[in-house]
This record gives structure tokens, sequence and C-alpha cells, in this order.
């Protein structure tokens, strides 16, 4: 129930697998044959939980598990050990079985999640345990309250690994973050670099980290959007109670960040918001808690992220009880789309047609972010600090300005047949950006521009297009 997104969604599968494997072997031994029963459990329900795996991700790691398990030792620990080689192999020829990963030139994350794992159960079966240093006389954070009547910009934070820690300027860094922002917090132990601020230009913030090292972590928290949730509905079980439903109606979940997006989706005819989205997957438990609250006989959920609809499917598999439906819309705007084009009177999800599904999930669409660290994607060079504009899923260009990202976006989404184009943008895109690439639309071609602020994190313009049918 604790599951987000789709690598921890298929963890949590591998775990059931495991579970049940100690099932069918009786107990939990030192006997390495039973082992090899059980991995073999485990890596036929990560596979039986998603509809089309995909290699180069955990799954790859779970199958080598069970195809290269070392079957003629007969210590558990040496077996272990064993896996464990067997893993890291598996894992370094992710970016060869999924070519985003070497074009990108990074492992798979889930991948490499699974191989921290069994190295922790080694740590365990040889009785190490695991010591994490704390700084001592290190105080809490003192994170100022948020006035919800005022933008209050983004609770910024991350871990570094610092490339140079030994020449690293402290106080400098420190007094960088205290221009662009305050509540400033910077801890250094070793080459390890803690760093939190409130800011409302977190690209500034991210660019400056990744001068100086790896990030290890990165959060990045709309503090506004927080504070007026938080106010409307302290829990998901609180908002279920404030919200008066027809249990003979369809009830609608999306996933949304952003104070503008919510909002937008409310209007539209959404019921239930779960905060999520890039970066903050939602847990299937997010979902089940708001079910369980209502009594309608249909619920549809809107992912709105592709790393979210495994989690929504998992829900309906959960709750075989309850007739629940998934839209997997994969963006944010797929979900507006949809929530435009749904009569809320209807009662069937499934009433809607093929075609209707088609529609939401081929939309033309574009998204705008910074780039974090260098690479190349698609033949395209990436510096930090660059806007990266991606259309359909797909990086196609990066640029140095706003602006020229967006007039990018705007070239590849529009044709001859486009009627109308929605903008939906957060504050960092900035009202002359705006009324600027407006007159950029208007001067190639009259069609209805829709400006909606979104307030959405990660990105900093989303947009659709509708066409002549």
């Amino acid at each position: 129930m604790g599951a987000r997104g789709n690598s921890g969604v298929i963890t949590s599968q591998i775990i059931r697998g495991f579970a049940e494997g100690l099932k069918q072997v009786g107990s939990f031994s030192s006997d390495t044959k039973n082992m090899r029963i059980i991995l073999a459990s485990s890596r036929d329900y990560a596979y039986k939980a998603v509809m089309t795996p995909v290699e180069g991700t955990i799954l790859s790691i779970i199958r080598a598990l069970d195809e290269k398990y070392d079957r003629e030792t007969t210590d558990i620990l040496e077996a272990a050990k064993a896996s464990l080689k067997v893993a890291e192999e598996a894992l370094a020829i992710t970016p060869d079985q999924l070519p985003i990963l070497k074009e990108a030139g990074v492992v798979d994350s889930g991948a490499k999640g699974l191989v921290f794992m069994i190295e922790g159960a080694i740590m365990a079966l040889e009785g190490k345990p695991l010591t994490i240093k704390v700084k001592e006389g290190a105080k809490p954070e003192k994170i100022v309250k948020a006035d919800a009547n005022k933008n209050i910009g983004y609770c910024s934070e991350y871990v570094l690994t610092l490339k140079d820690p030994e020449n690293f300027d402290e106080q400098a860094f420190t007094d960088f973050l205290k221009s662009i922002g305050d509540s400033t917090v910077v801890v250094k132990e070793g080459d390890v670099l803690k760093v939190h601020v409130h800011t409302l230009t977190p690209s500034k913030f991210i660019e400056e980290g990744h001068k100086h090292g790896q990030f290890t972590t990165l959060k990045i928290e709309n503090m506004t959007t927080q504070v007026e949730e938080n106010e409307a509905f302290s829990t998901l079980e609180d908002e279920s109670a404030k919200v008066e439903l027809d249990p003979s109606k369809l009830a609608i979940i999306a996933v949304s960040t952003g104070e503008g997006l919510t909002k937008l989706f409310k209007e539209a005819g959404v019921h239930f918001i779960v905060e999520g989205g890039q970066t903050m997957n939602p847990s299937v438990q997010d979902f089940k808690n708001i079910i369980d609250g209502i009594e309608n006989k249909e619920i549809l959920i809107l992912p709105n992220n592709s790393n979210i609809i495994l989690t929504a499917e998992q829900v309906k598999k959960n709750m075989p009880d309850r007739k629940v439906n998934v839209l997997p819309t994969k963006t944010l705007q797929q979900g507006v789309f949809a929530m435009y084009n749904i009569n809320e009177e209807m009662i069937g999800f499934e009433d809607y047609s093929p075609e209707f599904i088609d529609q939401v999930t081929s939309l033309k669409q574009a998204e705008m972010t910074h780039a974090v660290r260098e690479t190349k994607m698609n033949g395209i060079e990436i510096k930090p600090g660059q806007f990266i504009s991606i259309v359909n899923k797909e990086i196609i260009a990066s640029k140095d300005t706003q602006i020229e990202t967006a007039k990018v976006m705007v070239d590849t989404i529009m044709s001859d047949s486009t009627e109308a184009i929605t903008l939906i943008y957060n504050n960092e895109f900035s009202e002359q950006e705006r009324e600027e690439l407006k007159t950029y639309i208007t001067s190639k071609a009259k069609i209805d521009i829709d400006e909606i602020y979104g307030g959405q994190e990660v990105y900093n313009l989303l947009m659709f297009t509708e066409d002549e049918e």
C-alpha cells in the first residue's frame, strides 16, 4: 500500500513474491535450493505487475537473479554475494537494454535501488549493522510559517556529494543562498552537503548546486500550495467528508500539483485531488484512503503522470470489490484535456469509447523545464541551466532563454488545423514572456489562446493544442 511510482510498485510485488515463495517452501532457512524457489516467485510477481514489461529496468535485475542464481553453493552468504555480483552485472548493462539510459549516461534508478537492497541483505547476514552519522549539535531547521495570501516561493532542499570538498567555500555558498532567499541552512559533513532555502527562484538554487557536485536527493515544494491545501483539507479522509457526492454517479480522482491546476481540475468536475506529479509519486494507500471514504459504485482515476499509472492500476487490483477505472493520462495536459471532454453526468466510464481514450493519450503537448546537468539526448547537447523543450515526451531542443524554448514548442505542436492552444504557466514564466509568446502565436495563426496559471513544479510551462476534427 505504500508503493510509489513504477519502480515502487514493482518492488512491492518483488517483496510479495518473496513472501509467497516462503509459503511454498514452508519456512525460511539457509537452504540455497529454497532461495531458488523464492527468487523464481519474486520474478513471477514482478513481471505480472506490468502489462508491458520493459527490460533495462528493475525487472532485468530480478530476472537475472532468478536465472543466474548460484545453484551449487550450499552457503547462503556465499550465494547472496554471488547474487550481488549478478545484480551488479545486470545493472551495468541496463543502458544497453534501454537506449534512453545510454544516451543520458545513467543506469536505471529502480534497478540500482534493488542492488542496494541486496547489499543490505548481505550486511544483515554478516551481522554488520548500518550506522548513520549525525552531526552532533546540529539544530533543527526553522521553517518560517507561510502566509497563504502571498507568493512565498519554494521550500528547496538537496543533498550534494561535493566534487572538491576540501576547496569548497562554504561561506560563499551560504552568502549566495541568502541572496536568493531566506530560512537558509547549510550543513557540511566530509564530502556531503545538506542545503535548505526558501526561494522564489529554485532554478538558480539548482544551478548553483550543480556547479559543486552531484545531487543525492533533491526536493522543491511550493509552500503557497502547501498552505492553501492544508487549510482546505488537512487529510485525505477530511477531504472525502467535505465533498457531497451522488453515490450513483462516477467519482473522479485526479493527481495534481500546483494551486492553479488543482483549482482548474476541481472546476472541471474532479471530486478529489491527490497531490503528486513529477518527483512526487503518491502511494497506493493515498488513493485507497479516498475510495474507502466514499460509497460511489464507480470511481475514475486520472494519474496524470506516466510514473503513477502503475500505482493507479495497483489500486484497482487491491480493491476488487469496488469498480475502479483508470484513464491512463501520462501528463497534466492530458488530464486537463480529458476533464474538458468528460461528461460529468455520464454514469459508467466503460461507456466512453476507445476513440476518446486514444484522443486523450495521443494529445499534442509540450513541456519546458530546466536542465540540471550536462548530457546529450536525441543528438541534442544539453548544458546545466539551459531550458529544455519536450514535445510528446521527447526532448527536441535546449535553449538559453525561456522564450526561445517556448517558441520551439509552439512551432512543433501547432499545425494548419490547430484551432486552440492552452498555456499553463508557473511563477518562473513571467508576464512579459507570456505576452511575447502570445504575440508570437497570433502572428502565426488566428487561434484561441487559453492562458492558465497552474503553479506547477518542475515544468515552467505546459501547453497542448486542439485541432479541427
